[in-house]
């Protein structure tokens, strides 16, 4: 470290003639003590008082100040030997004003200047130097690069010791300086940490190092302006379902067993066509019984007629009249086992093309048919959202299995009954498609998007957030 102090006279004209015959003081061991001295407190004045006055005992300063910045001024916080009330006037704002022209000018400044210092404004250190009469010299405290405070210290014309040069008590301040302000900074109020904090960003932004987060903080405000400001179309998402818009259900006519199935899912009918046929082999045979018996009692009813016997041809025209009966139920009930469909269509539901041999029952739904054009979708809106939906709205739906072609829909109807979906309550509303159906079938599934207004995104967040949290507040019993 360089030891640029040297003991002197006092010439008789007042002015300091360094001399090399005299001691100087050990930096480095100033540098230690005065550290342990800053460190032996936890709070920051009992530090700063300790170290000014640790300077001033090994320098043999009159006077060591020290001085930090707020907001853009420097104000002294620690005076040598307790001196802090006995300089506060005049005294005190000079040093203050000493302190702030070393940080403005960003280097050590002393009076009387040495021959290799630079040229300097040293308006305020000739101001102060004026009530000692000795050497005033000043030195800023940095940390990080930025000039946080100054340290003063002052020789009065009596002193044995005089500075030769500022690079000393720079190193010593660059050194323990940091300690001091970390000590501060520990003792900080929330709101100053923020202030300060929002200080640092201030003066980071306004350098050249802060170009970059200009930018993005200038695009963040846009975006957020934008957001405030901008209305957007807001939509309500919901599952939606595509079914036909008349279903027709084809049920078994009688009590049998599937003995053909014609049909699957997907598969197009007409009108009349035979999809399902159910086992007919004991109808057949049924009616090949009553048709003997017919055929036996028309016989024994002309043998009668022919022997004008009037009682038992009366008789074999009742048990004839049965007979024809039965074999008309009997061919009937044949006639029902080739179950038609009842309209033109598609088959939505029933794949039973595996349950051949199957018993099924009198009115139990095999098949279900809708019509091949007239399509409604079904949305399961969410509980939360169906109050935003009404009749006439706008919606879009997707399909998952033709996910690049969009669907455009028209509200046509809520229904005021809730159902459980996935765990969640959801509504049913009825759509309308308003373009083509081609190519569509029902029993497809997708997305649906209802528009429900146009308003800014951050609002309409605001807005869902509120919701939230006011169902929350009032659960948690608020």
């Amino acid at each position: 470290m360089d030891l640029a102090i040297a003991t002197r006279p006092k010439s008789p004209a007042g002015q300091a003639s360094p001399r090399a015959d005299g001691a100087a003081p050990d930096f480095a061991a100033l540098a230690l003590k005065a550290q342990a001295a800053a460190l032996a407190h936890e709070r920051f004045q009992p530090a700063a008082m300790a170290f000014v006055t640790e300077v001033a005992l090994s320098l043999g300063c009159d006077r060591v100040s020290l001085g930090v910045m707020e907001n853009g001024l420097i104000r002294v916080v620690a005076v040598s030997h307790g001196g802090e009330t006995e300089f506060a006037g005049v005294v005190g704002g000079d040093i203050a004003d000493a302190m702030d022209e070393a940080v403005q000018q960003g280097c050590g400044l002393q009076l009387p200047e040495s021959p290799q210092a630079r040229p300097s404004i040293l308006t305020a250190h000739r101001r102060l130097r004026s009530h000692l009469g000795g050497v005033v010299q000043t030195v800023p405290l940095r940390v990080r690069g930025d000039r946080v405070g100054a340290v003063c210290c002052e020789w009065s014309e009596a002193s044995s010791i005089t500075p030769l040069t500022t690079r000393p008590m720079e190193n010593l301040v660059d050194l323990i300086g940091p300690v001091l302000w970390l000590t501060r900074l520990q003792e900080r109020s929330w709101w100053q940490r923020l202030r300060d904090s929002a200080a640092h960003a201030d003066k980071h932004l306004a350098s050249e190092d802060g170009k970059g987060v200009r930018w993005l903080v200038a695009l963040a405000s846009g975006l957020l302006l934008a957001g405030v400001l901008v209305p957007v179309e807001q939509h309500v998402s919901a599952h939606s379902r595509l079914e036909g818009s008349i279903e027709r259900a084809v049920v078994a006519p009688i009590e049998g067993f599937i003995e053909t199935v014609r049909v699957r899912p997907g598969d197009e009918v007409r009108a009349d066509q035979v999809v399902i046929e159910l086992a007919a082999q004991d109808l057949r045979l049924e009616a090949q019984r009553w048709e003997s018996e017919l055929a036996q009692h028309e016989s024994a009813y002309m043998a009668s007629l022919a022997r004008s016997e009037r009682s038992e041809m009366m008789v074999s025209m009742s048990r004839a009249e049965e007979a024809r009966a039965r074999l008309g139920l009997a061919r009937r009930m044949l006639d029902r086992t080739r179950i038609v469909a009842g309209m033109d269509g598609v088959v939505i539901a029933g794949d039973i093309g595996q349950l051949q041999g199957a018993p099924v029952s009198r009115g139990e739904v095999l098949l279900t048919i809708a019509p091949a054009g007239g399509y409604r979708v079904v949305l399961e809106v969410d509980e939360r959202d169906v109050g935003r939906v009404v009749v006439g709205q706008a919606a879009t739906m997707v399909l998952s299995a033709d996910p690049d072609r969009r669907h455009p829909l028209r509200i046509e109807r809520l229904t005021p009954m809730a159902t459980i979906s996935e765990g969640s309550n959801v509504f049913r509303v009825e759509a309308e498609l308003v373009a083509d159906a081609n190519g569509l079938r029902p029993g497809l599934q997708g997305i649906a998007r209802v528009a429900v207004g146009r308003e800014p995104v951050l609002v309409a967040g605001w807005r869902w957030l509120a919701d939230r949290l006011g169902m929350l507040w009032w659960r948690w019993g608020a």
